[in-house]
């Protein structure tokens, strides 16, 4: 432990997390590197796999933040009490047995959530994730957004969380109280989301040294810091440093490679530690008296794309149960300092291991709130605070946190899982099921679900047209745009883009490429033709196969037209290529048009066009959203039996998620020329849907 300034003004933070890789879980790669790095860009912050076996180390080596001679003091002379577990199952809290451990025990179903619509808006506590994006699920509500990744800045919403790290981080904190998923700590908070880390987990200092100047500016009261590396660099520090001195409070993972890491082995940060299900030290989470506050890390169920649900684990899914307990302290009364916070948390924790791995314990939201008022008395009272306090526990004002540990033994949640189910109990017995790995990471929970290697896969390149073959106008099949246009500022159309053929015939070239055939050789189906009333001299799906084949080049490589150039398919899938995970990417293709018809080819009930900026903005005629988020869990079956889309996805979209509030350019031609058939057998049955909806 730091011994941190009594004065009340004084400013610190820090919460330590790391949230589970891709393939399972999410950590803190330590980077080897020379100490005090002064080039920003040689120092790269990440997230990785925590250990999964073998001994964790005792280190005698003292952060880089300490000087020689210099001793780790604690705060607070709190004593270590004998462990007391209490069995509890999973089934009674509806798989959120994380939320148990930091509540409260009387009440197995997690304590009172926080109501936003209850907090007085001046109360509201402004957290500030930095991390690999938060998407837009539905089930979080981000305030303030921005993409610090050069050329992914335009990245839709949907996907700019390529790993699933800093959505499964928000979910922890503050999803929503609803009927979907998860419900968070605190879904009361206003939340800032900066990008930092790419589909690989990683980032350069200089980044995110920019995304704490950003949050500072954006007078945010906490940060929660998900990554970590074993450089002690100048720019890092500095900017902790600037975001302690602006009274923020930090959080940060200590790590899941046995010591504890910058930024949270700083002085001004909160380090946390992961403990599994029964309350023990997890395997792999950093020991050393660094070590600030523990909680739970371990098969961890968390918000994920498309508002499904992931399992996840490390020191960063610990981390945001310790920023969303301090949120909900912090609205009790916001005139208090950061310091008064992290105080109250460290001495409500309950210390029940050793220091160096559980530091001064368990976080315990509700046994913080039992003492808040005596506590904050006595913090106000000034002095030096360590022995205000034990005078005040010896006179029976304040007391100590020995409360028994709720021990879960039936939690067997597969790590790396990705699921999608708005029956929330349903869908956590699920992700108890395992992956067989099967086809590129794609089958283990029938029906609806992947793993987040596949995910990983999908995500990135849904987000690949704006990078690789950029303009609506140019290239309208990868971007639900409705026509070629002979130029980005011409009005003259080349051909009629129909973007439910698009859809259905790109996600047919990922099934054939799954089949081990070039994305040349798929043919066209029969039944598709161009729109009736169709005024250029054309053979509009002759020219929109052309264009979409063209991306390929006759091996079955994908180009990148904005720089002339093939891309590398091991770039491309990380490494690992294979004909499912090709077909994965291809796929990923196909989702960014059909969720792009949402924003692109989308008006006002008036007749005119959202454009830009309107149109990527979420809160813009938000039912486009849901459309958009509702689509992509209806692609999913099919990419994990390969096979193509189907139209019926677009009609039970319109069915069961369309409000009416928008209209679609074209949308009863396009799906008419799709499938004349299908739509003549069921034009009784959707007419409503398609006469609100279409455009022309």
């Amino acid at each position: 432990m730091r011994k941190w300034k009594d004065n009340l003004l004084c400013k610190w933070a820090a919460i330590g997390l790391a949230v589970s890789c891709v393939v399972g879980n999410f950590g803190v790669i330590p980077v080897h590197a020379e100490t005090n790095a002064s080039e920003w860009d040689d120092v790269i912050v990440s997230v990785s796999e925590r250990q999964q076996g073998g001994e964790v180390a005792y280190s005698d080596a003292q952060p880089g933040w300490m000087e020689p001679g210099m001793e780790v003091e604690r705060r607070f002379s709190k004593p270590q009490h004998e462990k007391v577990s209490v069995p509890v199952s999973v089934e009674d809290c509806k798989g959120e047995w994380n939320l148990t451990v930091v509540g409260s025990l009387e009440n197995t179903q997690g304590y009172d959530i926080v109501d936003p619509a209850g907090i007085a808006p001046e109360n509201r506590v402004k957290v500030a994730i930095i991390d690999s994006g938060v998407d837009e699920t539905g089930d979080i509500d981000v305030f303030m957004r921005k993409n610090f990744i050069p050329g992914e800045e335009e990245a839709s919403i949907l996907f700019e969380d390529i790993s699933c790290h800093g959505t499964s981080v928000a979910g922890v904190i503050a999803a929503l109280d609803n009927d979907e998923g998860i419900t968070g700590i605190n879904p009361g908070i206003i939340l800032y989301s900066a990008r930092v880390l790419d589909a690989e987990n990683r980032a350069p200092v200089s980044r995110v040294v920019e995304a704490i100047d950003w949050a500072i500016s954006q007078d945010v009261d906490i940060i929660n810091l998900s990554f970590g590396t074993t450089v002690d660099s100048d720019a890092l520090r500095a900017a902790i440093k600037r975001a302690y001195a602006a009274d923020i409070l930090l959080v940060a993972a200590a790590g899941n490679q046995g010591v504890v890491e910058y930024p949270a082995a700083y002085e001004e940060v909160i380090a946390v530690g992961a403990v599994d299900a029964s309350g023990n030290h997890s395997q792999g989470s950093a020991v050393g008296s660094e070590l600030e506050l523990v909680a739970p890390g371990e098969q961890i169920v968390s918000t994920s794309a498309f508002g499904g649900l992931c399992v996840a684990g490390g020191t960063s899914l610990a981390a945001p149960h310790v920023t969303g307990i301090a949120s909900v302290l912090w609205q009790q009364d916001k005139s208090m300092p950061a310091d008064f916070i992290r105080a109250l948390l460290a001495f409500t924790a309950n210390q029940y291991g050793n220091t160096l791995e559980y530091g001064y314990g368990l976080v315990d939201l509700d046994f913080a709130l039992s003492q808040y008022n005596s506590f904050k008395e006595v913090y106000l009272a000034g002095g030096a605070l360590d022995e205000q306090v034990a005078e005040a526990v010896e006179a029976g004002m304040l007391e100590y946190n020995e409360k028994p540990v709720a021990e879960f033994t039936d939690v067997e949640f597969v790590e790396g899982l990705w699921k999608w189910d708005n029956d929330v109990a349903g869908g956590h017995q699920e992700l108890l099921e395992d992956s067989s790995e099967k086809d590129g990471n794609l089958h283990g929970i029938d029906g609806v679900g992947m793993s987040l290697s596949g995910m990983k896969v999908l995500k990135s390149a849904a987000i690949a047209p704006d990078r690789y073959f950029k303009t609506m106008q140019i290239n309208p099949e990868y971007h639900g745009y409705t026509a070629k246009m002979e130029s980005v500022t011409s009005n003259v159309k080349e051909y009629y883009s129909n973007y439910i053929f698009a859809y259905l015939f790109i996600t047919k070239i990922a099934s054939r490429v799954y089949r081990e055939e070039l994305p040349a050789s798929v043919k066209v189906p029969t039944n598709i033709k161009c729109i009736s009333d169709c005024e250029l001299d054309v053979d509009c799906i002759d020219l929109m196969v052309t264009n979409i084949k063209s991306k390929f080049d006759k091996s079955g490589n994908l180009k990148n037209e904005t720089k002339n150039e093939v891309l590398d398919w091991s770039v491309l899938l990380f490494g690992d290529v294979t004909k499912q995970r090709k077909a994965i990417y291809i796929y990923g293709l196909a989702l960014h048009s059909i969720t792009d018809l949402f924003a692109h080819s989308s008006y006002r009930l008036d007749g005119t066009h959202i454009g830009h900026p309107d149109a990527d903005d979420k809160n813009v005629y938000k039912n486009r959203y849901d459309c958009a988020r509702q689509m992509c869990r209806y692609v999913i079956p099919h990419i994990k039996k390969f096979e193509p889309g189907s139209i019926e996805d677009i009609y039970n979209v319109l069915s069961t998620t369309y409000d009416k509030s928008f209209k679609l350019r074209r949308m009863k031609k396009y799906l008419e020329a799709a499938d004349s058939q299908y739509y003549k057998d069921h034009l009784s049955q959707y007419q409503d849907i398609l006469d609100a909806v279409n455009r022309n």
